[in-house]
């Protein structure tokens, strides 16, 4: 028996298990029919009380204190300019994902935790709780927001089709977005670098209207040429009138001065400091 007790501590401790593999395509499901409203047959319940554009009439819930983990501590905050509300993110990942749909000038609107889902798998009902629902180019598309590893595991891999499923023939997309998606390149590092120019001071509304002018609707101009043209202005504050909404850029490529930048949802020609 010591000789056993020896072998083992001489051993060393177990080789550990294999990693799922992140599967060789994308989760997504595309919604199957669009136009009406869905079935109000039950599938959906407590309601965010702000989730107003989904088109979906279930009763909604209360909204409490953010919840605190002892090891995360009280969820984060982001506020949106474009939602004009203050976001609670429960995740780094979500927070990056909040990010990008805000500089995203084809999302038109977005909610963490928009409501409840019921959806049968196995003979059995099952919840789900998206994290995210996003309005993007008119489709409303409800997400999973989940690291690799954790989406790859094999219980979740059985959820995520039933899942996407059910949404589907409600007549809205599916899709779980990982660290793959949200922090791909080079487009995590443009949302960084826009997002840490934030607080620059905005140029001053006749400046802004010169701005308007150099950059007529429907055409793009390179941030060089800005820069070049405005002398009073740095990179930073091209960056804030971005983030702001009054102008926009292709978020899927490296920022520099030889990006080029478009007229947004936000007029370059209003009197205000501020978008509302």
């Amino acid at each position: 028996m010591a000789d056993f007790f020896l072998e083992l501590v001489h051993s060393g401790p177990p080789t550990p298990l294999p990693r799922p593999s992140p599967p060789s395509g994308d989760r997504v499901w595309a919604p199957q029919c669009l136009g009406g409203p869905p079935p109000d047959d039950g599938r959906f319940s407590a309601r965010h009380p702000e989730f107003t554009f989904g088109g979906i009439d279930c009763p909604t819930r209360a909204i409490g204190r953010a919840p605190r983990n002892s090891i995360r501590g009280r969820q984060g905050r982001f506020h949106s300019r474009k939602m004009k509300r203050t976001l609670r993110a429960r995740s780094d990942l979500e927070f990056d994902m909040f990010l990008l749909c805000e500089l995203d000038p084809a999302v038109d609107a977005y909610i963490e935790q928009p409501l409840r889902l019921r959806y049968p798998l196995d003979g059995r009902t099952r919840w789900h709780m998206p994290d995210l629902f996003v309005r993007r180019a008119g489709v409303g598309i409800f997400m999973a927001i989940i690291p690799e590893e954790e989406a790859a595991l094999p219980d979740r891999e059985r959820r995520w089709p039933a899942i996407g499923a059910t949404l589907a023939r409600s007549g809205f997309g599916y899709c779980v977005q990982t660290e793959r998606h949200i922090r791909r390149q080079p487009r995590f590092s443009t949302l960084r670098a826009l997002f840490a120019d934030r607080h620059a001071p905005l140029p001053d509304c006749a400046i802004r209207r010169q701005l308007a002018l150099a950059v007529p609707a429907g055409a793009t101009v390179a941030i060089s040429a800005l820069l070049v043209g405005f002398p009073q202005l740095a990179t930073k504050h091209i960056h804030s009138l971005i983030v702001h909404g009054y102008l926009a850029t292709d978020l899927d490529t490296s920022l520099g001065p030889a990006s080029l930048v478009w007229r947004s949802r936000q007029s370059l020609n209003d009197p205000g400091s501020e978008p509302p």
